[in-house]
């Protein structure tokens, strides 16, 4: 057996042993109350209330809508115990109408559902972009994966959009490699419509001057805007991106965000032996935020160099693994990402592992991506919560291991695929060797 197959053993029996006792998860999806909230008043045509109190220039996370707004009196009428406000874009509020037919408790099991039956479609993706059987261990092994990878199981229990982030990163990429520009980039757009950050995916997209895919992406995006400002008025658009995205794009410091510009604000906080808390934010110095900001725009752009020309003389870099790649990137740079939202690590995860057994790769590249991957589950962060207030700058390091750990894997796989020879490149194709089954 090669190193490789006992390293991904390593990994994946963690995830799989939990599951053996209790393979479907459940819990209060204490996320999906805003988003019905929200979806029952665009249904009733009242859009523009979907950010009442997430607008008014402070940071609205994590915060309970005030008892007396609009907001909160219509989530004590359809049964929303605890009405956390609405903070994504009003495509998704929109989308969820129909769903708001039903009470809220049935409308919370269809969407758990809804859930489940979207990870054997995102499977079938990725053995298809694997160029797997789909009748073979191997594609049964992706399955029971991605139904016991640790971000997924919390996206179910709190009723989290990032599944359906992640098929939608899949279905880009996938209808990328099969020329459907069109789909590929209605795809990306609805993503990025969704939640701001899969917006990334313009970046190589750009440097790689693919303008039919960016049209579609344009034009999508002018689709749902005119069917938003239909359903909710354009004052819900203006009143999103004038007053709810500038206070957010500050981040928080809360023990549970996991990107690279928490992670250093974070480890400031710690180093001075503060309590990690978002009210940290106002005692931390403006130049210690902006840096966090820094680090996390200078790893964009170093990724965004190293695929720069890649039509004119690297012809070696893989569009698939580049846009999965930068699907994981999206989650590390992010000025908010919570353990959930590294369910669309799956994907990049998927490729790399399957690189890795197709291909030799060193011990240090081994290594890097099982601590990658490990740290991506969020197992580890349980015994950083605990250890937060006794232990706050070792609490700070666990918490910042997946963010680095995932940009360094990212930099790093772009920055071999560069130098490596045509021979050796990174490639989809039915010619490569099968992974062992």
């Amino acid at each position: 057996m090669r190193k490789v197959q006992i390293a991904l053993i390593l990994v994946l029996l963690p995830c799989f042993l939990p599951r053996i006792r209790h393979f479907f998860v459940s819990g209060d999806l204490v996320d999906f109350g805003p988003y019905y909230t929200a979806a029952t008043i665009a249904r009733a045509h009242q859009g523009i209330g979907i950010y009442n109190g997430a607008d008014t220039g402070g940071d609205p996370q994590n915060v309970l809508a005030a008892p007396s707004t609009p907001f909160a009196e219509t989530a004590r009428r359809i049964g929303v115990l605890r009405p956390f406000l609405y903070l994504y874009p009003p495509t998704l509020a929109d989308m969820l109408i129909p769903i708001t037919l039903f009470p809220f408790t049935t409308a919370g099991k269809i969407w758990t559902v809804i859930n489940y039956a979207t990870l054997p479609l995102i499977s079938l993706l990725i053995i298809r972009l694997l160029k797997l059987k789909v009748m073979s261990w191997v594609s049964l092994t992706i399955l029971i994966a991605l139904f016991s990878f640790s971000p997924v199981l919390q996206c179910i229990a709190v009723g989290q959009v990032s599944i359906l982030l992640l098929l939608l990163w899949t279905c880009g990429i996938f209808c990328f490699t099969k020329g459907w520009h069109g789909a590929a980039g209605f795809a990306f757009a609805l993503a990025a419509a969704i939640k701001l950050t899969p917006a990334i995916v313009i970046v190589p997209l750009l440097l790689w001057k693919e303008w039919r895919v960016l049209w579609a992406m344009l034009f999508s995006w002018l689709g749902m805007a005119v069917t938003i400002s239909l359903v909710n008025t354009p004052s819900s658009l203006t009143d999103y991106f004038g007053h709810v995205v500038p206070p957010m794009s500050r981040g928080v410091l809360a023990i549970n965000n996991m990107s690279i510009s928490a992670s250093v604000t974070r480890l400031y906080a710690a180093l001075l032996n503060q309590t990690i808390s978002p009210a940290v934010v106002d005692h931390v110095p403006a130049v210690v935020v902006v840096l966090g900001k820094v680090c996390a725009a200078g790893i964009m752009g170093a990724a965004g160099l190293l695929i720069y020309n890649r039509r004119g003389g690297t012809k070696q870099l893989d569009d698939v693994m580049v846009l999965a790649l930068f699907a994981m990137l999206s989650v590390c740079i992010a000025p908010v990402t919570w353990g959930h939202a590294y369910s669309t690590c799956f994907l990049t995860l998927s490729l790399l592992w399957a690189d890795a057994l197709r291909a030799r790769v060193s011990n240090v590249y081994l290594t890097m991506l099982l601590l990658c991957t490990v740290a991506s589950t969020t197992y580890m962060n349980k015994y950083a919560y605990s250890s937060a207030g006794t232990h706050p700058v070792l609490a700070a390091l666990v918490l910042s291991i997946a963010p680095v750990a995932g940009s360094v894997m990212v930099l790093s796989k772009l920055a071999a695929m560069r130098s490596a020879p045509d021979s050796t490149r990174y490639q989809l194709e039915p010619k490569l060797q099968p992974l062992p089954s």
